[in-house]
């Protein structure tokens, strides 16, 4: 399933929870809004704002809190999909179940 949301916007609404699978290559992009971000490993947590991006460093669980209503986008470079594909939005609720 999250092999789906490669290059996918996803919307998290405030004070939503958002689970993701993270490794090395892959990045996150804030479309609009703000998160709050804590990698598995990395001892300080990140608060992203629209246009920011984060290039993860490690292997583990990301969590992801919505300050606000956030979009954003999920990266793999070493994905062989089409970097230009862009699906529409969806919750995340829809898109990743906790």
């Amino acid at each position: 399933m999250q092999d789906e949301l490669v290059n996918t916007a996803i919307h998290i609404t405030p004070g939503q929870l958002c689970v993701l699978a993270a490794s090395p290559g892959q990045s996150l992009h804030i479309l609009d809004g703000q998160v709050w971000l804590t990698e598995a490993g990395i001892p300080d947590d990140v608060i992203l704002h629209a246009g920011d991006r984060y290039s993860l460093r490690g292997e583990g669980k990301l969590l992801i809190e919505a300050a606000s209503s956030a979009y954003l986008q999920w990266h793999d470079t070493a994905s062989t999909k089409n970097p230009e594909h862009t699906a529409d939005k969806e919750t995340a609720e829809e898109a990743l179940p906790i």
